[in-house]
């Protein structure tokens, strides 16, 4: 949703779609400049934690479900959908993170 420059001066604390929980977002989980993980948020147990579940890289498929802290989450990128996920690892942020990744690899072995 595209919101408008009228919209976000009348009310910024009522701007449309705010998110105040991160239940049901996929991820890339991004560490040091690097992709560590993918997957979505499944549950909130408890304040500060949150409960994830993992995919394969290769497969796709499930593979683990972690808690983690609020606080070691917050270089990741999170998506409303896969297709947002998906076009943000073709041609997106994500996409931008692989790239960078892969020069740094063909640094290191020259």
């Amino acid at each position: 949703m595209k919101i408008t420059k009228e919209q976000s001066s009348e009310n910024p604390s009522k701007l449309p779609d705010q998110r105040t929980d991160l239940v049901n977002q996929m991820f890339y989980a991004v560490e040091k400049g690097k992709l560590t993980w993918q997957g979505v948020v499944i549950g909130n147990p408890e304040p500060g934690w949150y409960l994830i579940q993992l995919y394969s890289h290769l497969t796709g498929n499930p593979t683990n479900q972690r808690l983690v802290k609020i606080e070691s989450m917050s270089e990741w990128l999170f998506f409303d959908d896969k297709e947002q996920m998906e076009y943000s690892y073709t041609h997106g942020t994500v996409r931008l993170i692989l790239n960078e990744m892969e020069q740094n690899k063909n640094i290191q072995n020259i």
